[in-house]
């Protein structure tokens, strides 16, 4: 989901981060997005007993300036997606507490 995000609109994205005095709306677009791809990643280890170590890093692969590195290193949209949902795995299942209660 945040990677379609980016991928539509990484450039004006990357403008609300470096730029979030610009404008009120720019700010408050900027918590936003920072906003949801937290809930996101709540959501998503809700079942989970995650560290909060383990919950930073998952946060880190959604982010934008990961996927742009993703992309940066010559994967598109879809082997993106791939590589940062199998290191999201192999980080929950190295946890010996992240299995479902």
């Amino acid at each position: 989901m945040a990677f379609g995000i980016f991928e539509r609109g990484s450039r004006e994205l990357q403008v609300v981060r470096r730029e979030p005095g610009a404008h009120p709306s720019v700010a408050a677009l900027g918590a936003e997005l920072e906003a949801s791809l937290s809930a996101l990643v709540d959501s998503a280890l809700e079942p989970f007993d995650v560290s909060p170590q383990d919950r930073a890093v998952a946060r880190a692969m959604i982010d934008l300036n990961t996927w742009e590195a993703l992309r940066s290193a010559g994967l598109d949209a879809p082997p993106a997606v791939t590589a940062a949902s199998r290191m999201l795995a192999a980080v929950s299942s190295s946890n010996a507490g992240a299995t479902p209660p």
